[in-house]
Parts: structure tokens; sequence; C-alpha cells
């Protein structure tokens, strides 16, 4: 039974820390969005559009990034 308890208690750590780290991740890619977009409006220049549909490869490209 002890072996049960602590595959429960590691489940539970496991989703609490995606809990934490999964909306900081979609936050973060927002926001870079965001910022890559104003910079781009004040610069007077192409936004990062170019990569995939709607930038979203450039958003994966930099989660992983910052993961690494």
């Amino acid at each position: 039974m002890d072996w049960q308890a602590a595959l429960i208690e590691t489940a539970w750590n496991i989703a609490n820390i995606v809990a934490i780290v999964v909306p900081l991740m979609l936050c973060v890619a927002y926001l870079t969005l965001w910022e890559r977009t104003l910079i781009g409006w004040i610069q007077i220049r192409i936004v990062p559009y170019c990569v995939g549909p709607p930038g979203l490869l450039h958003r994966i490209a930099d989660a992983r990034l910052l993961l690494l």
C-alpha cells in the first residue's frame, strides 16, 4: 500500500507543476506576441505573422527556447 500512496503523491505533484507551468507559458507566448506586434507597429515593420498560420510556429519556437 505504501507504493500506491507514493504514486498518488507523485501524480499530484506533477499535476500541480503542470497547472502552474502551462498558464505561465501561455502568458509568455501572448506577451511576446503583443511585444513584437507593438515593436513592429512602432518601427513600421512586418509583424511576425510570416511564419506559419498567424505566427503560430513562431510562438512554438519561442516556447521551446523558453523551456530549454
